[in-house]
């Protein structure tokens, strides 16, 4: 546990700055660079990707799955550079969890909150939506089935939790792509929804486009979040949804129970997000983030923390403060054994920094192997899946070779059709699976790799080209990375 009251939390896009301690939010203009500094991302910045695994896996294989899934599945590039996290849920039917892999580029977050850190460092960088879990930490919300439904300008999601658990999140539309549609400004959207909201009767006849829009944009956020629902009943288990507590840029949405009741939320109860019930409505959802990395910091908790600054030397540790401080101490103390302890004792922190010095360069070398490593790895995956591709052309080079010496050549056309056959495989880069005759037609299975379907069109076409009028195929299937069609050539 730690000993210090308070630390200080900075809202990623407003750059207001709250002294937190326990259920208690104090905004102030600066902080000390000693303190415990805390802020988020945003959730439009983080990239995501969910896979089952077996529990049984070892934490360090749990890992570089995790990598490698991020980079092979989620698109992450190997010229830059991002911090990743996961949380893994365990199933209650089997030995399997659901993993789900956070990552967010660095230099993307770095442009947004270095110019309102001192020594450009960060403590605790958190993930918007595991911060509700600070709910059930501190028993403001008793553990039910929830969902937190967030919407502001630039980011909108919602989140999903089971008896206190995180489940899953997705995003949403924002409020700056409802403006857009219904063409209007931020604010005045704002003051349509607090005032209007989705009452259709409080709209003026020459207001109904913009109703309609309303109306149509939390229309697709319900079908949003009951399809996650029902997705996530299926494999996690429960009933019902207990509560739903959305935020609107710190404001509640006229006639939103009404509206949900009508779409089959009728046993639902609905919240705001002034759970800490605070005389100031503002920056309600940051003041959730702010206790959940409270938490973080009193427990001394460092996981899901995306925070990739790194703490920078105190002054004193520097060559120039102990210089500073051996020269006053000098001064100060004329004991020949008090200066031997200070000579002593300056001794060991030259030793104490050149050592932290040493292990931050190991880690940094650390990382170059581990980013090494991946990169290989990525490489091996791709010669592999190359390798198979190339096992399966040889082996139906083979068949197809054998084919054709077995089909019979009794006259000049089917010699020929052999030939121009053989000449388009090559030509085309294709291969037979299957070679059959039908009476007077002939049926090929042809295989193309999946970057090469187009060329079966080509050979088809060049086949007709050489007088071989009906030739069609009537089924294209894929299987493997691989296109396989079936033609059928009428002699």
């Amino acid at each position: 546990m730690s000993n210090s009251k308070s630390i200080f939390y900075i809202d990623p896009f407003s750059k207001v700055i709250f002294r937190v301690s326990k259920n208690n939010f104090e905004k102030v203009e600066s902080y000390t660079t000693k303190s415990y500094v805390g802020s988020r991302v945003s959730f439009e910045d983080v990239i995501t990707h969910s896979f089952k695994i077996n529990s049984s896996i070892s934490k360090e294989d749990l890992e570089l799955q995790v990598e490698l899934k991020m980079y092979e599945d989620a698109g992450l590039r190997t010229d830059q550079s991002y911090k990743i996290s996961y949380i893994e849920k365990k199933l209650d039917y089997e030995d399997s969890s659901i993993i789900e892999a956070f990552a967010i580029n660095t230099s993307k977050i770095k442009d947004r909150l270095t110019p309102v850190l001192k020594n450009n460092y960060l403590d605790f960088l958190a993930l918007p939506n595991l911060s509700f879990k600070t709910l059930y930490t501190n028993k403001i919300l008793s553990p039910k089935q929830d969902i937190f439904v967030y919407i502001a300008e630039n980011e909108a999601f919602l989140s999903i939790y089971k008896d206190g658990r995180y489940l899953a999140s997705t995003t949403l539309m924002t409020l700056e792509a409802l403006c857009k549609k219904a063409s209007l400004g931020i604010e005045e959207v704002k003051d349509i929804l607090v005032n209007k909201g989705l009452n259709q009767e409080n709209y003026l006849p020459g207001e109904m486009d913009v109703y309609e829009e309303i109306s149509s944009f939390f229309s697709e956020m319900f079908s949003k979040l009951n399809n996650m629902a029902i997705y996530n009943r299926s494999i996690f288990g429960f009933e019902n949804i207990d509560r739903i507590f959305l935020d609107l840029c710190d404001n509640r949405v006229k006639g939103l129970r009404e509206f949900a009741k009508n779409l089959g939320f009728e046993d639902t109860k609905f919240h705001d997000f002034n759970l800490f019930r605070q005389k100031e409505r503002e920056n309600l959802f940051e003041k959730i983030v702010a206790s959940y990395i409270y938490d973080k910091y009193v427990n001394q908790d460092n996981s899901f923390n995306l925070s990739f600054y790194e703490k920078p030397i105190p002054w004193y540790k520097k060559e120039s403060g102990k210089f500073f401080i051996y020269s006053f101490l000098m001064v100060a103390l004329f004991g020949a054994y008090p200066l031997y302890l200070n000579i002593n004792m300056s001794k060991k922190e030259d030793i104490k920094a050149e050592l932290e010095q040493k292990l931050r360069k190991a880690k940094d070398q650390s990382r170059d192997i581990k980013e090494k490593i991946l990169q290989y790895k990525l490489k091996i995956r791709k010669l592999e899946n190359l390798k198979k591709q190339d096992d399966v052309k040889l082996s139906n080079i083979g068949k197809s070779v054998d084919e054709l010496i077995n089909m019979k050549t009794d006259n000049k056309k089917n010699s020929l059709l052999i030939v121009k056959i053989n000449e388009y495989l090559k030509k085309y880069q294709l291969s037979l699976k299957s070679f059959e005759q039908k009476g007077n037609n002939i049926v090929l299975e042809i295989i193309a790799p999946y970057d090469k379907r187009d060329q079966i069109a080509s050979f088809m076409k060049d086949l007709t080209n050489d007088g071989f009028v009906e030739v069609s195929t009537n089924e294209i299937k894929l299987d493997q990375n691989f296109y396989i069609s079936k033609i059928e050539i009428a002699k």
